[in-house]
């Protein structure tokens, strides 16, 4: 039961409850290093007992205890309740490098849950309880689901276990409570051993289907509507492109409407389900989107770049008079002036039957008096046009036969994009440093695969170092920030070209180029593989750069959440509820 907790630290969810008390004795007993997280919900009036009782436990067995109180306002309890613990315990794993969480769950608590799923006809993530499960990309194991609530409480009774008793279980106001009273624990084991199974059978069959759907789903972005609705497994398929815990019973109400309307569009919490034209595609709305461009230059944005050639569709001949311009979404009321006469862009998208997260994906551009001078998919207006264009704005391919990890809601850039990307900077960095012997000083951790890629397509003469600054305890402070690795030769007289994975708030960034010129280097310049200006807090530049990017939280290419994700071969955009 234990064998896979013996290496690393976890966090044990200890409550003060016979389950919890019972699973901190046997990991005391087999060795394996943890540390106590308990919530005071203050919702009974002994509630303090019981953390005074979990308190006394740890410090006399010599486990770190960490305590979180907190106090219900209003919503529902209990999902209240299980937030507040949760991103507690996430909280103290990250604070401490834990890499699970540990909880107390046994065979009852499985019984009750697949009963009250039953009871609630959904299909659920898992039947019952499963073994190990995620919360926000942290394992959630329970090693207890084999044992009992009789078995545990005789446990406690033979190792002499004080603990306490939530008295609101044995409350019937509760639904849980009165499977729990008047159903599981009358079962006998016969009983048991028939549901369990019953339990194990029904996520056999929930995985087959997964598998069937997720087959199916990663051929395309949108679906073939009569084909999609005449699948066997369509109900899966749906809850896989919307959420896993959506009842039978609504899923059931959107396949409804899905087959009784040809343009149908409903949001279903964050996401958007929409049949139009004959496809059906569910999406995460992007929103709007709006980059000023000062100048006329070619840069490379997530979904599209500015680019010196392209397509005679692609391309609009941007006048000084037109700065500043904005490069947007669509929004409504635009319209252009084309050849054949105004055009208002709505009609386009009805006349293209562009889907709505298609036409999400335009681009629009818009001149200093608020005129629309370009539209993706369309051209440009009659006055800006030209037989050589200045500028080419070329959408990227879709990128949908991509396989994308579990946690991505979106691929942002592809890795062909950033190859692509880097190669054009590579050619800039040759022409910049003609005749010179540059210094590549890769900052640790984010920036090492982009440098990987970057140093490929430098074709002069140069060298590489590494960084590593933080704002933990080091070696040498600089202001607000750490070197914990310095260079490995002196810096003074050198040429350095910093490489970063991001410019965010660009605080540390600044403190490391203030440090170097400090040291004599002779000159320090910024490549960087995404720019977030929205973040920037100082005033700061990158002198080479990859993309611009939204505020989005991203990670791959090197850059993580949490330790994770840095050898996503692309940059994603990560799922909100992981964070």
């Amino acid at each position: 039961m234990f064998n896979e907790l013996k290496e690393g630290l976890h966090i044990l969810a200890c409550s003060g409850g016979p389950d919890s008390i019972a699973l901190f004795s046997m990991l005391k007993e087999e060795g394996i290093s943890f540390v106590c997280c308990h919530v005071n919900y203050h919702l009974r009036a002994d509630s303090e007992y019981d953390s005074s009782l979990v308190e006394e436990l740890c410090r006399d067995a010599d486990i770190p205890y960490y305590r979180y109180d907190t106090y219900y306002s209003s919503g529902n309890e209990e999902l209240w309740a299980r937030k507040e613990r949760y991103d507690f315990f996430l909280r103290t794993a990250r604070k401490v490098h834990a890499k699970d969480i540990l909880v107390a769950h046994q065979e009852d608590d499985l019984l009750e849950t697949y009963l009250m799923q039953k009871e609630k006809d959904l299909t659920p993530v898992c039947y019952g309880l499963s073994a190990c499960s995620f919360y926000k990309g942290i394992p959630v194991k329970r090693p207890l689901l084999k044992m009992t609530r009789k078995e545990i409480l005789a446990y406690c009774e033979a190792h002499q276990l004080r603990y306490a008793l939530d008295s609101t279980n044995s409350e019937d106001k509760y639904r849980r409570n009165q499977i729990r009273h008047g159903v599981v624990e009358k079962l006998s084991r016969e009983e048991r051993d028939h549901l369990l199974e019953e339990i194990r059978e029904k996520n056999a069959q929930l995985t087959a289907l997964r598998e069937k759907a997720d087959a199916y789903l990663s051929q395309a972005d949108s679906y073939e509507a009569e084909e999609f609705l005449s699948l066997p497994y369509r109900e899966e398929c749906l809850r896989h492109l919307l959420y896993p815990d959506l009842s039978r019973a609504y899923i059931a109400e959107l396949l409804k409407q899905l087959e009784e309307r040809e343009n149908f569009r409903l949001k279903v919490r964050d996401k958007l389900l929409c049949r139009e034209y004959g496809r059906i595609s569910v999406h995460l709305p992007k929103g709007s989107f709006c980059y000023m461009l000062e100048r006329i230059e070619h840069r490379t944005f997530p979904s599209f770049s500015l680019s010196e050639q392209g397509k005679t569709i692609e391309g609009v001949n941007i006048l000084q008079e037109d700065l500043p311009v904005k490069l947007r979404s669509f929004q409504e009321g635009d319209h252009i002036a084309m050849r054949f006469g105004e055009k208002k862009v709505s009609r386009f998208f009805i006349d293209r039957k562009l889907t709505t997260g298609e036409r999400e994906e335009t681009i629009v551009i818009e001149n200093r008096e608020g005129k629309v001078i370009f539209v993706s998919g369309l051209g440009c207006d009659i006055d800006h046009y030209a037989i050589k264009p200045n500028t080419f704005v070329v959408k990227y391919e879709n990128t949908k036969e991509k396989p994308m990890h579990k946690d991505i809601d979106r691929i942002l850039l592809t890795e062909e994009q950033i190859e692509k990307r880097c190669g054009e900077l590579g050619k800039q960095i040759d022409k910049d440093y003609e005749g010179k012997n540059p210094l590549l000083v890769g900052l640790l951790k984010g920036s090492v695969p982009f440098m990987a890629e970057l140093i490929k397509h430098i074709t002069l003469d140069c060298e590489i170092d590494f960084m590593d600054v933080s704002s933990y305890e080091g070696t040498e402070s600089v202001g607000d920030v750490r070197i914990d690795k310095d260079l490995d030769s002196s810096v003074r007289g050198v040429d350095i070209i910093l490489v970063e994975d991001i410019i965010d708030t660009g605080r540390t960034l600044k403190k490391v180029r203030e440090f170097l010129e400090s040291k004599g280097a002779a000159s320090v310049k910024i490549v960087t593989l995404l720019n977030k200006e929205s973040r920037r807090v100082v005033d700061i530049k990158g002198d080479y750069v990859g993309f611009d990017v939204p505020n989005y939280f991203v990670v791959g290419y090197g850059l993580d959440y949490n330790q994770k994700y840095r050898n996503l071969p692309y940059v994603g955009v990560l799922k909100e509820e992981l964070y």
